[in-house]
């Protein structure tokens, strides 16, 4: 029997529909686990079952599975955990679909996985593998399907050439290293942290992660950076040139005097320096057109996307946060199959995948409004076939939409798929040309260079509506010309390095070490810390808390003002306590780790060799520490948290005290309130009528006695409703309309 697992139902569908029959379990009108199918081109024709995960089937036992005390998170005697064998269970929720591909699977000959390519994928497939017990079985031969995109064409074709589970097996030996490593850390580390800063007088909770600490100091780092930074006032000599056929600007040549290459502090300094060198001081000196060299250069269009390049440019140009990125991308490939698979970190294709887009090219070219395609030659700056044998960068697939079918994508998706497709179709178009002309000036042997670019030819760039080239046209000139120079000094000022957004932050996580040169080669290798799976992951739970479906998600170390991120108190504190660890607190450690795990992957490194390491730093972790976070003095940081849970709202309209509102509180009270007594007993309730007011709607209220109107209210029978809640002659809410009432919470 030959069993095709798949990574979700819906992958498992779309496989089911390339086959000529296809039908469910016998007895059963709906999917029940698995389904059957029927090829005669396909496996011999021989009857396959494809059954699917839910995404993990398996994961990680709990402390307590291993030793009972372990389940207290208030000891730190116990630490650090580290079981002898990792153990594994069935996820809540999925007993019922584990046992059925474990019936399966046992039953089979042959296993093919079939879950999505990257990593995590294959550590799904082979961790069902491993607690079906058939991992090892070698009466049964496991095959890997292995596709980019989820097209009929392309299913079915690779349904036809099955690959080795080689690699599969190595990758999902990297992935489970990572996942137990980073579990170790994170247990240990978010214990030991806890209790310790607890014990101090801290509330909050203090999550540790071998990739979320160091990004989290990334921003601290970048913030102290920014606090002691002193700008500075310096000078720098321009000229203005008068020439008979228009004017041009030039800047000083720095390479003609070492003078010119420091920062000069005072405009005196070169006032002076411009008198020894031109004689007496003047407003305007005659100069001659030393040189002047025209050339014509290009541009190749930029290189093709990979999860991480257009996550931060949708976060750049659009505001979306990585994380809503990624998952309209997957959306575009799971859902609409126009995109290939999103999750990996090369900006390179396969020449096989260039094949496949040059035979849809035309299309491409005629949703973007007829453009003249010319390059059908494969270049290296775009094909590779070492640098895409795992994952390839993102492009469109053969499956071409049509312009209605874009427009019912949301905003983002269309976003994705136009600027995926114009950097794909980009390739086949001449590079953009530009000439580029440089005049050199003489003011009595006083250097001053002038570069002006002008576009030639567009090229690649006619695919885009805006062009940020600042044309610079320079007048005619030739050498020898007479020209007049007005010397101009002009003031500078250093400017400070800006606060992380969302998309640069992304950046720093991929560039992670790479200018640092003990581990700059390292960092390459590996394409920085953590995975393009799982950095838009770990960039939301920095964040200040919100709700995705059931669950709440982020724990407010970082919060965002317009695109920046700046640290939280809790978050700045959670840093100067990451700072104690020289090890966790640096991309170091990360790049050392990321580098084994990589080979691991490679096959060049065993799993065991890696825990050796890991349980080496959490031991080290677990004997220095206390010490470390017991000699800071975290009072002010106390008073700075406490102090940042409190809004005020404004002044109370019954007894002129503060209004304040406690971060997650239920109600506003009035600041006369104490233990002993109700004070005036003004109150707002955060949530009115089942909705939930915002800060400011609660402030107007306290400052205004009046919202703006509101919408989203619900009556008894659940009918919505908007109003404005006013405050009435005793101070209490009511509604403006559809009723006048009582405000009832």
């Amino acid at each position: 029997m030959i069993v095709i697992l798949a990574e979700k139902p819906d992958q498992a569908k779309k496989y089911g529909e390339v086959f000529d029959k296809v039908w469910h379990k016998e007895g059963s009108k709906k999917f029940s686990g698995f389904f059957k199918a029927k090829d005669p081109k396909l496996f011999n024709g021989q009857v396959v079952c494809i059954t699917w995960a839910i995404g993990h089937l398996v994961e990680l036992e709990e402390p307590a599975y291993y030793h009972e005390e372990w389940a207290d998170k208030t000891r730190i005697d116990t630490l650090p955990l580290v079981p002898e064998s990792v153990e594994y269970h069935v996820s809540k929720g999925k007993q019922k679909q584990f046992d059925t591909i474990k019936y399966l699977f046992q039953k089979a000959d042959t296993i093919v996985w079939a879950g999505d390519i990257d990593r995590e994928g294959c550590a799904i497939s082979y961790l069902i593998s491993q607690e079906s017990g058939v991992l090892e079985d070698t009466s049964k031969t496991f095959k890997r399907f292995w596709v980019d995109e989820l097209s009929p064409t392309t299913i079915f074709n690779g349904f036809q050439n099955l690959q080795s589970i080689e690699l599969s097996t190595r990758l999902a030996k990297e992935a489970q290293a990572r996942q137990i490593s980073d579990w170790l850390v994170g247990i240990n580390g978010t214990r030991l942290y806890n209790n310790l800063l607890r014990k101090a007088g801290l509330q909050g909770f203090f999550a540790v992660g071998r990739v979320m600490s160091p990004t989290l100091m990334m921003i601290y780092k970048r913030e102290k950076e920014r606090e002691s930074f002193v700008q500075e006032t310096y000078y720098e000599l321009e000229a203005d040139f008068e020439h008979s056929n228009g004017s041009y600007r030039g800047k000083v040549v720095v390479e003609q005097d070492d003078y010119w290459k420091q920062r000069i502090n005072s405009p005196e300094l070169i006032k002076t320096k411009l008198q020894t060198l031109l004689g007496e001081n003047s407003d305007i000196y005659p100069a001659k057109v030393e040189e002047v060299v025209e050339e014509l250069k290009e541009k190749a269009s930029e290189k093709l996307f990979s999860l991480a390049s257009i996550q931060k440019y949708i976060s750049d140009t659009l505001g979306y946060s990585p994380k809503e990125t990624l998952k309209a991308c997957q959306r575009l490939y799971e859902k609409e199959h126009v995109l290939t698979y999103p999750r990996g970190n090369s900006s390179h294709i396969s020449s096989k995948r260039y094949n496949i887009i040059a035979g849809s090219v035309q299309e491409y070219a005629a949703l973007l409004g007829g453009v003249e395609l010319v390059n059908f030659e494969p270049s290296s700056r775009y094909v590779d076939d070492k640098k895409s044998a795992v994952h390839e960068a993102i492009t469109p697939t053969a499956t071409v939409p049509t312009k209605q079918q874009i427009e019912s994508y949301s905003e983002l998706e269309k976003a994705c798929y136009w600027e995926v497709l114009r950097r794909t179709v980009a390739m086949f178009l001449p590079k953009f040309e530009y000439k580029e002309t440089t005049i050199t000036t003489n003011v009595s042997g006083l250097l001053f260079k002038t570069v002006g670019r002008v576009p030639h030819a567009p090229g690649w760039k006619s695919l885009y509506s805006e062009s940020n080239d600042n044309n610079s046209e320079l007048p005619i000139v030739n050498e020898g010309d007479s020209t007049l120079c007005r010397p101009d000094i002009v003031e500078k000022k250093t400017t400070n390095k800006p606060l992380y957004t969302e998309g640069t932050l992304l950046e720093a996580m991929v560039n992670a070490g790479t200018k640092e040169s003990d581990i700059a080669d390292t960092m390459k290798e590996v394409n920085g810390i953590g995975t393009p799976a799982t950095r838009a992951d770990i960039l939301e739970k920095l964040m200040m808390p919100k709700k995705v479906g059931q669950e709440v998600i982020g724990y407010g170390y970082v919060e965002k003002k317009g695109k920046n991120l700046s640290l939280t108190p809790l978050g700045r504190t959670f840093c100067q306590a990451l700072e104690k660890d020289s090890l966790l607190s640096s991309a170091h450690l990360t790049a050392k780790w990321e580098l084994f795990l990589n080979k691991i992957g490679q096959g060049e490194k065993e799993q065991g060799d890696f825990f050796i390491g890991v349980i080496k730093y959490i031991n080290h972790m677990v004997n220095t520490l206390p010490n470390e976070i017991q000699s800071i003095d975290w009072s002010s940081n106390i008073k700075e948290i406490e102090d940042s849970k409190v809004t005020q709202l404004g002044n109370c309209p019954k007894c002129g005290n503060k209004v304040l509102y406690y971060t997650n509180a239920k109600a506003a009270n009035c600041s006369s309130r104490t233990k002993e007594s109700p004070g005036c007993g003004f109150v707002i309730w955060r949530t009115v009528a089942g909705k939930k007011l915002t800060i400011p709607q609660m402030s107007q209220l306290v400052t205004k006695k009046r919202t703006n109107l509101i919408k989203g209210f619900k009556k008894k029978d659940g009918e919505s409703f908007e109003a404005v809640i006013l405050l009435d002659d005793d101070f209490n809410p009511t509604f403006s309309a559809p009723n006048p009432k009582k405000v009832k919470n």
